[in-house]
């Protein structure tokens, strides 16, 4: 089976960071050690190269700071429009967006009675109606490791489903999608891991037909 390159949907990084810290970012992101800093840098390459043209790889990097206690720094991405609510035994934390006057749900965060992250949805402001566009839903193992994950988008009148199975890092292994009931694909992912002494990768590949991902991570770890 073909194997492509599974990029992960970066807002639900950013959900994980403004959401209530109920338990510590390094278990989040499935860190080891009491770790201080981390410059992650994603490059994306092709793999063939059109005669005549040249190789274009876009670089992104992305930095995260920890204090001792395993918590992200305070990020700009931070607001003060959130709820907190609790309703048969799940917590809810909520987002709300200023539109033209109205506090409008924008985001929310499910949280199940082990402090597990369970449910993120992403929802369209922009309509009377409360409209839901996207969601993941998280299922975890007896040890607390997020094996499974499931997406869900609702986009012009489709309602298209990603169900992935997640290895040790969190990263996708298997993939299945459908599209309004209809299994549309089912893909595997492959990638190659570099880890420090601590156990934390600090390079990751993947490649396909198309196209080879590269990320490198440079990891400060506090001195004990």
């Amino acid at each position: 089976m073909k194997k492509i390159l599974f990029v992960l949907v970066q807002i639900l990084l950013v959900n994980q960071i403004n959401a209530q810290k109920l338990s510590s970012d390094w278990q989040k992101m499935r860190l080891k050690g009491t770790i201080n800093k981390i410059v992650e840098i994603h490059e994306s390459c092709p793999s063939v190269m059109v005669e005549g043209g040249t190789f274009y790889c876009p670089k992104d990097t992305t930095s995260y700071e920890f204090n001792q206690k395993g918590y992200l720094a305070k990020s700009s991405s931070e607001n003060d429009n959130r709820k907190k609510s609790n309703l048969n035994g799940l917590e809810y934390i909520t987002t709300y967006e200023n539109v033209e006057g109205v506090q409008k749900k924008s985001a929310e965060d499910v949280y199940n009675a082990k402090k597990q992250l369970i449910k993120q949805s992403i929802y369209y402001v922009h309509t009377a109606k409360e409209q839901i566009l996207n969601q993941w839903e998280y299922f975890y193992d007896n040890n607390g490791n997020k094996i499974k994950e499931k997406t869900t988008e609702w986009w012009n009148g489709n309602i298209t489903v990603n169900l992935s199975d997640l290895n040790k890092y969190g990263d996708t292994t298997k993939r299945q999608t459908l599209r309004n009931d209809k299994i549309v694909s089912e893909e595997e992912f492959d990638y190659n891991y570099t880890n420090d002494k601590y156990g934390n990768w600090i390079s990751k590949t993947s490649s396909s037909g198309n196209h080879s991902e590269t990320w490198t991570r440079k990891i400060s770890y506090y001195k004990k």
